[in-house]
Parts: C-alpha cells; structure tokens; sequence
C-alpha cells in the first residue's frame, strides 16, 4: 500500500496512528513501502475510537499539514468516513481512503463537514 500510494501521489504529511500493535506493524510497512519521511504520532486514543474522537485526535494533531493519515480501527474509521461523505464504504484491512475536505484549518473539521469520497484503494489494486 505504501508503494501503491506514493504511485498515485497520496503520501501524508503527518500520520496519526492507534497505539495498537497492528496498527504500528501497518505504518511501518507503509512507512517502507512508500519511503516516508513525514512525523508519526502514536496516539492511544485513536484505539478503537468512534468517529467524534478521531475528528479530536486530527484537529489537536494535525497542525498545518495538509494531507493527513490516519491509521486506526473499524468501524469507526469506515463511520467517519461515511459521515463525512454521505457514502457507505467498507473499509478493508491497510485500505486507504482519500476524502476531500473542505476545510481551511483542521479545526473547522467537524461531524457535520461535508466532503467529498475521492478513492478507496486497497492491496488488490496493486496487482
């Protein structure tokens, strides 16, 4: 997947990754894959988070970087992504979904932010 999205230009300027142990083992083999240099921040509350405490977690994080990742766990990943889009998506393990958010600051993003569902790839789309 790392390499998959520094293909399609979507390498993050900052991640926010789950403290869990699956989720460090995800970033570090994205972190390989796409040669990633930007800061990880490994916050425990985005463990299990529903989709109003990963919005927190990006808001008090996410500082001026304007493309940030986010890995975290099902479902509130896959829940705040259709909150934001409108659109019911299903989230595979290490799938990546790019949204488009209509914010000039992170802390305007919201629950109620409108945006825009651009991609969802997963390991499937690198064959």
């Amino acid at each position: 997947m790392g390499e998959l999205a520094r293909e399609k230009n979507l390498l993050p300027e900052r991640v926010l990754c789950s403290t869990a142990t699956r989720a460090r083992e995800t970033i570090k083999l994205f972190a390989q894959g796409a040669k990633l240099d930007a800061p990880v921040d490994f916050l425990d509350a985005l463990y299990l988070a529903e989709p109003a405490a990963i919005l927190r977690e990006i808001r008090s994080h996410a500082r001026s970087s304007e493309r940030v990742m986010v890995v975290g766990h099902n479902p509130g990943l896959e829940n705040l992504v259709s909150t934001l889009t409108g659109e019911r998506v299903e989230l595979a393990t290490t799938a990546l979904a790019e949204c488009i958010l209509p914010v000039d600051r992170w802390s305007n993003l919201n629950l109620k932010t409108v945006s825009t569902l651009r991609s969802i790839l997963s390991p499937r789309d690198r064959t």
